[in-house]
């Protein structure tokens, strides 16, 4: 019997990316902010763990799934936890 596991989110898996306005506003839900811009990314800074990461602004085209996800967990958050938020 063949068993497929079913996403627990299957729209985000879909459209592996996400534009800097979405990622941004998920990572506000977990209380982190921007700290500073370098050229076109913005450092933000996650004060629960006290850990930074770097994120992209791209304005208009939408951001990598791997670069998303990186920058999650650099700031201390779980992929799955940010994609619920």
């Amino acid at each position: 019997m063949n068993q497929t596991s079913v996403s627990p989110h299957p729209v985000k898996f879909l459209t592996d990316r996400m534009m800097y306005w979405e990622v941004s506003e998920k990572l506000s839900r977990f209380g982190c902010y921007p700290i500073r811009r370098e050229g076109p990314d913005w450092v933000w800074f996650n004060p629960i763990t006290e850990k930074e990461s770097v994120i992209p602004d791209r304005e208009w085209e939408k951001l990598p799934k791997q670069t998303t996800r990186t920058a999650v967990r650099q700031l201390g958050i779980g992929w799955d936890e940010f994609l619920d938020a």
